[in-house]
Order: structure tokens, then sequence, then C-alpha cells
């Protein structure tokens, strides 16, 4: 734990460093403050009910040789914070003992949750402390670096417009089937289904009418036969009647391009060709996707 001294330090460069990496933004429905996690060795706090905390190197690979911790508080006083990891990619073992994330409730490292690295995602988890928070300490060792990770935070203990069982989303022969289940509905106009590249700016793909309300359980399903290359998100928005929205928790897709089916193969001309044909071809994917390559 630290000493009164480092705490007053500590408090006086979380300011420093959330005027400098911290976007805040901060709307309770719509809009979402991004954290990055600390490498530098020290420990800071923060409170907010809706952010995206990202590993130290953002939407690049994180850091070697870094630690650093971060408690997480509810800005609405009585709520709890809830963590959904969105993406993970941590250098793996068996204990992870390389590179790791350990998860906390509480203000301090008495009640660990656990100690995650990999790409399988963590389950969701809220907050039992009674200050609502949780406290992350993150570790790198000096060798491989990879992606990290992107979490979900978000304020839990306040009724949502719907009562959302799922939401998934799988990419299955060249296209994303996207389903979810409500339980219930209240007022519900319609749903957006929306997606992006980054998790910061989002596009509307789909938009699909709402049962108004009811208390019983429906599936709604939608196909993206168009998915992007890579890491992308989906994510579910849901509008009243009276235009108010709650947006939930995103979910990712990774596509290869050894996923894909190649529709055909063309020469630079324009000519189709087959495996036999040698010099740059260009293959053609059938979500409309193209790549190069000497054959």
């Amino acid at each position: 734990m630290m000493t009164k001294a480092e705490k007053i330090i500590t408090r006086f460069l979380i300011f420093v460093v959330t005027m400098l990496l911290m976007v805040l933004t901060y709307n309770k429905v719509a809009a979402q403050t991004e954290l990055l996690m600390p490498n530098d060795g020290f420990w800071y706090e923060f409170d907010t009910d809706d952010a995206l905390l990202y590993d130290d190197g953002y939407q690049g690979n994180y850091a070697n040789n870094g630690l650093g911790a971060l408690t997480i508080y509810p800005l609405t006083p009585g709520g709890f914070i809830t963590l959904s990891f969105l993406f993970m990619d941590i250098e793996e073992n068996s204990i992870c003992s390389w590179d790791y994330l350990e998860v906390y409730h509480g203000e301090n490292f008495d009640s660990l949750v656990g100690r995650y690295c990999g790409t399988n995602l963590p389950p969701v988890m809220t907050s039992t402390d009674p200050t609502g928070s949780f406290t992350l300490l993150w570790s790198t060792d000096g060798s491989v670096t990879r992606q990290g990770f992107i979490i979900q935070t978000k304020l839990a203990g306040f009724p949502l417009p719907i009562d959302l069982v799922y939401f998934e989303a799988e990419y299955i022969e060249n296209k994303v089937d996207i389903e979810w289940m409500v339980a219930s509905e209240v007022r519900n106009d319609y749903f957006e289904v929306q997606r992006s590249i980054n998790c910061l700016e989002w596009e509307v793909i789909a938009k699909l009418d709402g049962l108004g309300t009811h208390n019983f359980e429906v599936v709604y399903n939608y196909i993206d036969y168009e998915p992007l290359m890579g890491v992308s998100y989906y994510r579910l928005k849901q509008v009243d009647f009276d235009d108010k929205f709650e947006v939930f928790h995103p979910v990712s897709v990774i596509i290869n391009k050894e996923d894909l089916e190649i529709y055909k193969t063309i020469n630079l001309t324009g000519q189709e060709v087959d495996e036999h044909y040698k010099g740059i071809v260009i293959d053609i994917y059938s979500n409309g996707t193209m790549a190069k390559r000497i054959q």
C-alpha cells in the first residue's frame, strides 16, 4: 500500500495524466470516457460510469517492462462498476506469470477476482465491494508484446429499457450472424445494429422494429453479409417511442483472410485465371474484398 505522501503525489500525477491521455467527454447515455491503463509504476484512481479502458499501447501493442495499478470508482453514488472484456490478447502461459492483468474487488489488493492472460475473454464481473470499485494491476515482462485488451466499464444496479438476455456475433461461412434475446421490452420502438473497427466510431448497418411492451422471450437476428477484415466490433442500440435510448456492450469478431472463400482469381488485365497462371494475380473474396499476390 502507498504512504500518505505517495498518495498526494499520485493524486497530482493522475490529474496531469488524465488531462493528457483521457478524453473527458462523459455523457451518461451516449458518450464514453477513454482510459489508458498505467504502466509507469504508479497507482491511479478514476471516477466514471461509462468508459473504455485500453492497455497502455491503446490501439497498438503494449510496452515491455511495465507495471501500474488503477482503481475505478463509480461516478454515481451508490452504484457499482461492471467490467466487460471486449478484446484480449496478452502473452500467454499456464499460470499467467509473464504478462498479466489482475482484477480485485474494491480499492486495494485484498480481494482477488482473477489473473488473466491469453485470448480467452474473462466473464462479465460486477464489484461486490461497498465502494462499488475495482482495482486492476497490469504487469508486463521484457520479452513478447501483443495487442493487449479493451475493457468496457459500466454502472450496474439501475434498470435498463429492455431486459437483454444476450447479444452475440459469430463469423460463419463468409458472413457474421448477429443474434440477441430479450426477456421483456417496455415501449421499445426499434433496435439499431452498429459496427466499428475501433469502438470509437460506429456505423448503423441495420434497423429492426421492436415489439413495444411485453414480458416474454423474443430472439432477434441480423446477418452482416459484408463483414470487415481483421478485428471489428458490433453493438446494439435500443430506442424507445419517446426517443430515449440505451447502448449495450459491444462484442468483437476477428476475420482473417484465410477464413474467407476466394470467389475468383484474375490477372492485372481483369481476366480470370486458374492455378496454372504465372505472375501477379488478384484474389477476389466472397465478401468483395481483394488481395494481390504472386502466383
